[in-house]
């Protein structure tokens, strides 16, 4: 999601034909898919124990409103004072950064905690991990 809107955020920025803008565009289909795959996966796997995956999307939701709101804001402001070119290529920067960190991060994290993120028992079972199996015996 993040590559696909870094590539057409900053191809915006590039075409001086209004039209061309329009082969960017199904990219956002792309990114927008992507995101909410991801939210969905993340919330359910790595957020919420058993009984509770609704609240955790609905947290997911809420602070992703949140963050469309401070996003609109500011770049209302870098729109209105500096133009959609530093508006979009800004905004390519900062996702490319924040793709970089979490890419630094999934690599990091693990090594330096002892891949405790991804050993489910560690966090008593969540995600609709059960820590006792049952066998049925005939």
């Amino acid at each position: 999601a993040q590559i696909s809107y870094i590539i057409r955020a900053f191809g915006y920025t590039l075409v001086r034909n209004p039209w061309l803008i329009l082969c960017f565009e199904p990219l956002h289909g792309v990114t927008f898919a992507c995101y909410k795959t991801a939210a969905v996966h993340y919330a359910r796997n790595n957020i919420a124990k058993e009984g509770w995956e609704t609240t955790a999307q609905s947290l997911t939701s809420t602070f992703g409103a949140i963050g469309r709101i401070i996003g609109q804001w500011g770049g209302g402001w870098v729109l209105d004072n500096y133009g959609a070119t530093v508006l979009y290529r800004g905004a390519a920067i900062l996702v490319a950064l924040s793709t970089l960190s979490l890419l630094i991060a999934h690599v990091a994290i693990p090594r330096l905690c002892g891949n405790i993120h991804h050993n489910r028992e560690a966090f008593g079972g969540y995600a609709g991990v059960s820590q006792t199996s049952s066998t049925t015996s005939l």
